[in-house]
């Protein structure tokens, strides 16, 4: 029996953030822009069914909720807490986050952080 894997990704999610270590970030949320890449075991095959695959809408509105859940002072924190939520549904494997704000600098795009985690990795 062969085993697949899915690339489950969810690119450039813009929602609100309590994040930063200035002042006026700490006083309102501001736009965070997330992209997450999980693998995961798939189960899709065995029949086309939502209960069978890590759904991508509930990931998306537990990554929503944990952004304006407490203020983080860095982006690798929310990434990591990102990352770790993610990990908590046994069949995804490894999770890779990155968060960018990209209203910091007037002449960047963005400035963030991107952090990789695996099941049983230290």
């Amino acid at each position: 029996m062969t085993e697949e894997i899915a690339r489950l990704t969810i690119t450039d999610l813009i929602c609100p953030a309590r994040i930063g270590v200035h002042d006026h970030e700490k006083k309102t949320p501001q736009r965070a822009r997330i992209t997450v890449e999980l693998h995961v075991q798939d189960r899709s095959a065995e029949a086309d069914a939502l209960e069978k695959v890590v759904c991508y809408d509930e990931i998306a509105q537990k990554i929503r909720a944990l952004a304006l859940e407490k203020h983080h002072h860095l982006v690798e924190t929310l990434a990591r807490r990102i990352a770790d939520l993610c990990l908590e549904d046994a069949r995804i494997f490894s999770a890779r986050v990155r968060v960018e704000k990209p209203d910091t600098m007037p002449d960047a795009a963005a400035v963030g952080a991107e952090i990789e985690k695996r099941r049983g990795a230290r």
